[in-house]
């Protein structure tokens, strides 16, 4: 299997980005389809049925556009589905009607910020109260400013049927059964950086872990509609959640202003450590707090309920948000590129980290076995020495740990460490790692 190109991956999204991507669709079907096709991997569908509740979500019925328009008194179309898809909220319902323009505005939105762009009304989704029971249209600002006195006509034809809301998921096993799980999420219609751009990289990340010859732990990727997805999946397969090492989900990485991490919603847990090592590999990296700016599906699983440290990676904020402008040419490739380094690092430090012990019971005679630095001579490598084995390699913490703890790199650390296995000096502790890994509070 060779290297999954960054071209591919933009004629992915520029096959699927402008699809009818919302809850339930018959669109959702072919994009997770092209995801198999794209990656070379196989995927599982999930099917939950319209109507079915999970952990009080109930699933929506499939929503399907086949006509909407906005016309005036003459018969000239002021703006449509055809075009763009934002122009229609999402879970609208059927209407066709003539109205004035004081009753069509209260049914209108637009985003200032981007006055000659279409926004992105969501609340006809996700909202219990309005999904299906009422109609909303977006049009952009300057077009809404100049709008007459008039008398206009709203057709929206949909199609609403029962079917199946859809969670595709790729599975690579490891040796241990423990797992980290990427989340990303297929909704958002015509938008790439919000949602698409955060599933293109997790297909480029998952096809390079497919690639290697062996995995210590088992990756799972879950693609699914924002929110709602997560809370289902998690109601319908409560005990997955026992080996979840932790989860990362990401979008809003195609381009940006700052790149952050944000933290687990405890911020002390074992996938903190990873990401303070990520930030310290990688120039420009800030931290934030949990559910800081933007939440997602993170919050799901980082719930005090279901309680699975969870990170997210983006780069935040772009003007272009949740608006039509939000375009797949305006993706820049070394941003997808990083944040699949930034991902595949933190698998790395996860695969290659450990705990250690010391064998005998003083400290070993350094300059026996070559690992001595002069403090006279070499006071960085001295302290850092000194620090490692006197004060922190206590059998109890971890090599991304110690790294932490001693403000330097996870190769540094790890290099060391290497040279004093070698040398019989220590020896792991693998059932520890493991419960330290998995361990919540």
């Amino acid at each position: 299997m060779n290297d999954l190109p960054y071209d591919k991956l933009i004629e992915f999204a520029n096959r699927n980005y402008l699809k009818n991507r919302t809850i339930v669709s018959r669109d959702i079907y072919s994009i997770i389809e092209d995801i198999e096709h794209t990656t070379g991997l196989s995927v599982k569908y999930n099917k939950y049925p319209t109507g079915k509740e999970y952990g009080t979500w109930i699933i929506p019925p499939s929503w399907n556009v086949i006509e909407a328009w906005l016309k005036n008194s003459k018969g000239e179309k002021i703006a449509s589905y055809d075009d763009h898809p934002l122009f229609l909220c999402p879970y609208s319902k059927a209407t066709h009607c003539k109205l004035s323009k004081k009753d069509l505005l209260p049914h209108v939105f637009s985003e200032p910020k981007r006055p000659d762009a279409f926004g992105y009304n969501w609340r006809y989704a996700y909202d219990a109260n309005l999904r299906l029971k009422d109609w909303g249209i977006s049009l952009p600002t300057n077009v809404v400013k100049q709008l007459p006195e008039d008398t206009y006509e709203i057709f929206i034809e949909t199609d609403v049927e029962d079917s199946e809301m859809i969670i595709g998921e790729i599975c690579l096993k490891g040796d241990n059964e423990e797992e980290l799980v990427f989340l990303a999420d297929y909704c958002h219609p015509g938008q790439m950086n919000d949602s698409f751009s955060g599933l293109i990289m997790f297909m480029k990340v998952m096809h390079t872990l497919a690639q290697r010859q062996s995995r210590r732990f088992t990756y799972r990727f879950l693609f699914m509609p924002e929110t709602i997805g997560s809370a289902v999946y998690i109601s319908n397969n409560p005990n997955c959640l026992k080996k979840m090492i932790g989860t990362i989900f990401s979008e809003m990485v195609g381009w940006g202003d700052q790149w952050y991490i944000k933290m687990t919603r405890r911020g002390n847990t074992y996938m903190d450590t990873l990401a303070k090592n990520c930030i310290n590999a990688f120039e420009g990296i800030q931290s934030s707090e949990f559910f800081s700016i933007y939440g997602n599906d993170e919050l799901m699983f980082d719930s005090v309920q279901a309680s699975v440290p969870s990170l997210s990676v983006q780069k935040y904020p772009f003007e272009e948000y949740h608006t039509s402008d939000d375009i797949v040419d305006k993706v820049k490739q070394n941003n997808i590129k990083k944040a699949h380094d930034m991902i595949c690092y933190l698998v790395d430090i996860l695969e290659k980290d450990n705990i250690y012990k010391f064998i005998h019971h003083v400290p070993f005679w350094m300059t026996r076995f070559n690992l001595h630095s002069d403090g006279q001579h070499e006071p960085e490598d001295f302290s850092f020495k000194f620090d490692l084995v006197y004060r922190y390699l206590d059998g109890n913490t971890s090599v991304a740990e110690l790294a932490t703890k001693l403000n330097t790199s996870f190769e540094k650390v790890q290099n060391f460490i290497e040279q004093m296995y070698e040398h019989h000096l220590i020896k792991k502790k693998d059932d520890k790692y493991l419960k330290l890994i998995k361990k919540r509070d």
